[in-house]
């Protein structure tokens, strides 16, 4: 965490230093992989928050370009864009920079390794994020299960912050507690009993699922979940058993 005061060039910044698993990246470290991305940022129109969740299926690297499909969903201050599909080229340099071209606004990436890494938009919402390398899929109602933790994402303007518990029995079905605390202040404790959750192994793109009626998921792991709320009040959750 920065300690300086604050000025027009001293901005307030936390983060974490991760200490990359790959010396001298050649561009295959992507190879044939399925990653989970997020970005949070701000839309200057309208102030809101504007996040959005999605995966890259990656092909093999060659002619010095990692090709791959890229699925992207969008909560723009509480509308739901429409979800997009598009081919994109990613450039990778021994340091671990990764660029892309073929789609609108695309970050630039730091990889740690082959895992995944850090993201930050290139356009005036000033987003940042991670990716996430998917492992142990498919994915399906089933082989979701056990009691997982959870918390809110990257922080983003006048959304509450959350964190808590949540039981998935494995057929589709949610329980547990979480709590609550808005910008406005007050703690609120509520219960998760009753929710809902689904996902196919069949999926396209993979690992994507629903968490209830109000939010988009990705399945990172058996044991990592990430997910958008889909609603008016827009926030991202890391799920972890």
């Amino acid at each position: 965490m920065t300690i300086d005061p604050l000025g027009s060039n001293a901005p307030i910044l936390s983060g974490e230093i991760k200490k990359q698993t790959v010396s001298s990246f050649t561009g295959s470290e992507l190879n044939n992989s399925g990653y989970v991305f997020t970005l949070s940022g701000v839309n200057n129109g309208n102030g809101g928050n504007k996040l959005n969740i999605g995966q890259a299926q990656v092909g093999t690297f060659s002619g010095g370009l990692v090709p791959a499909t890229v699925t992207i969903d969008e909560n723009d201050n509480g509308t739901m864009n429409t979800e997009q599909v598009f081919p994109i080229n990613f450039t990778i340099a021994p340091n671990g920079r990764m660029t892309a071209s073929g789609g609108g606004g695309a970050p630039v990436f730091y990889l740690v390794g082959s895992g995944g890494g850090f993201l930050v938009d290139t356009s005036s919402s000033a987003g940042f994020g991670t990716m996430e390398q998917q492992t142990g899929g498919p994915f399906g109602t089933s082989s979701i299960s056990g009691q997982f933790f959870f918390g809110g994402g990257e922080p983003v303007p006048a959304s509450s912050y959350d964190s808590g518990t949540a039981n998935f029995n494995g057929t589709g079905g949610i329980s547990g507690n979480g709590d609550s605390c808005s910008p406005q202040g007050g703690l609120r404790t509520e219960s998760l009993s009753g929710g809902t959750y689904s996902f196919s192994t069949s999926s396209s793109p993979v690992g994507q699922g629903n968490l209830g009626a109000g939010s988009l998921g990705y399945a990172v792991s058996l044991s990592e979940i990430i997910f958008l709320n889909t609603g008016v009040d827009p926030k991202l959750f890391v799920l972890r058993k």
